[in-house]
């Protein structure tokens, strides 16, 4: 009986959904607790945690009024705003007749995959922010760190984001329910309201084929081929394997494998996957190529993207500042 109940809690845990951090954000508490000067305030709370005050003090036990910028004082309890996204599901925790399909293929190492559970959750998340009586701040100056949840509209519709670069006047965002990198003027960029329906977690799992060591531009090619967005695919993860990416296999409705089609495709093709050359058949002359191009010997082609940082965990980013 002991054991039973062990097993019980442990699955509960294995399966219950993260949720986002919420912080209070006002100015004036963030100006006495801000230590920007030098990077002092990088940690390893969460998103942006340096900027924010902790939910934990006891300051926060009682409800304090705060003056905003007009004048006028407002409630500090109801003031609070979504500062980071939970770290994305991992692939080895879905069950094993989960649905999956296709998102988008970035490339061997980084593919997107969504549920019915996540592609509802999308559309609740979207309703809510795109709600005509529903307005959002334009994300103040001192709340711009690497990790801090916020909006953005994209394709004519709101969606939520991370931000993953700081420019003068532009942000580097990550649409965190698809995978996306986009950039928007800073004055496009809202904050987030703590409500529960925005705390979920990204509505996508990664995963990475572990047939292939390396990435190559014409084997990616024929796996956008293979699998458009929408495509059914079974995922069979690799032993061992819990990091994020998850390794392992994909497999299309017939349960043939995915990667044992590309080499097959690879093969009918002809193609060299040895070369190195990222623009074989380049309309200019060699030597008016870009310079990073020009050289290939010192050009290393690693298809990384730094925004999976995020979905990683999101208690290890830290404020560029």
């Amino acid at each position: 009986v002991v054991n039973l109940i062990t097993l019980v809690r442990f699955c509960s845990l294995q399966f219950v959904e993260e949720t986002g951090v919420e912080g209070v954000w006002l100015p004036s508490e963030i100006a006495n607790n801000l230590k920007r000067e030098n990077n002092a305030n990088v940690d390893t709370n969460s998103g942006a945690e340096s900027d924010f005050d902790s939910d934990d003090d006891d300051d926060y036990d009682e409800v304090l009024e705060s003056e905003d910028e007009d004048g006028v004082f407002i409630d500090v309890e109801k003031c609070t705003y979504l500062r980071s996204f939970p770290a994305i599901q991992k692939a080895f925790r879905l069950l094993d007749n989960d649905n999956l399909e296709m998102e988008r293929i970035e490339n061997e190492h980084e593919i997107y995959l969504t549920n019915e559970r996540m592609r509802v959750s999308r559309i609740d998340i979207e309703n809510y922010l795109n709600d005509d009586n529903r307005q959002f701040s334009v994300l103040p100056e001192v709340w711009k760190a690497f990790g801090t949840a916020c909006a953005v509209r994209y394709e004519g519709i709101l969606k939520r984001a991370a931000i993953v670069g700081i420019d003068a006047e532009r942000l580097d965002l990550l649409l965190i329910d698809y995978g996306i990198n986009i950039k928007s003027n800073a004055s496009e960029v809202f904050s987030l309201p703590n409500e529960d329906v925005l705390c979920a977690q990204p509505s996508l799992i990664v995963v990475s084929l572990s047939a292939f060591p390396n990435c190559h531009f014409s084997r990616i090619q024929i796996l956008r081929q293979l699998l458009p967005r929408g495509s059914w695919v079974h995922f069979v993860k690799k032993q061992k394997s819990k990091e994020t990416p998850t390794k392992g296999e994909l497999y299309f409705k017939d349960m043939s494998s995915v990667s044992d089609r590309v080499i097959e495709e690879i093969s009918r093709l002809r193609l060299n996957i040895d070369c190195r050359d990222i623009v074989p058949y380049p309309s200019l002359p060699y030597g008016q190529l870009n310079p990073t191009i020009n050289n290939i010997d010192n050009f290393i082609f690693l298809y990384k993207n730094p925004s999976l940082t995020l979905y990683k965990k999101s208690k290890l980013v830290t404020s560029l500042y």
